[in-house]
């Protein structure tokens, strides 16, 4: 019997724990949290009764997925080679919301503007049954992700680092976490 694409991405799941780092085992506590969280008026254990155990792993899962295709069809191409049987596309992404229940996505790609990736997360969202968890992988700032003509763009990590003023540091991370939810990423 062939696996189910919820399958193939558990197998990889495992294949990737070894390069996993903290963040990443951070978004799959926060996956789990967010989709027993959306149904208030039902206990976690009432939530996970109703749910088969592909549902459960399923909401573990965080996939990757680019924020416009048309603009990353390198990034693309070159996640086929490197992973074959798993597609970055909107359609597949759908498809693993819709038909496998997945707890979250995280995007990859450039030069998407602000509208564009709130517009695909929402419409992401439209079709899970529980909310997703939403992550963009952004080192320094939403410039990394997003055109830069139209965000902020920090300093890198290192040099934010070396700051020894808290309240600036804290004052970056609270304009950045705004414009994370201004485009609906946790």
């Amino acid at each position: 019997m062939p696996a189910t694409p919820v399958k193939k991405i558990i197998n990889l799941f495992f294949y990737l724990r070894i390069i996993m780092n903290r963040s990443s085992i951070i978004l799959i506590i926060i996956a789990l949290f967010n989709s027993l969280s959306v149904h208030a008026k039902l206990t976690p254990q009432e939530i996970l009764s109703q749910m088969s155990n592909e549902e459960k792993a399923a909401q573990l899962m965080v996939v990757a997925a680019v924020s416009n295709s048309k603009k990353n069809q390198e990034l693309i191409e070159s996640w086929k080679k490197w992973v074959p049987e798993y597609q970055l596309d909107e359609k597949y992404i759908e498809d693993l919301i819709v038909n496998h229940k997945i707890g979250g996505v995280i995007f990859y790609g450039s030069n998407t503007t602000p509208q564009e990736q709130k517009d695909l997360t929402d419409r992401f969202q439209s079709l899970s049954k529980r909310r997703l968890v939403i992550a963009l992988d952004i080192e320094n700032s939403l410039s990394n992700r997003l055109n830069s003509k139209s965000v902020i763009n920090y300093p890198r990590a290192m040099t934010l680092g070396a700051i020894k003023d808290k309240k600036m540091l804290y004052k970056l991370g609270y304009e950045l976490g705004t414009q994370l939810k201004a485009i609906k990423v946790h």
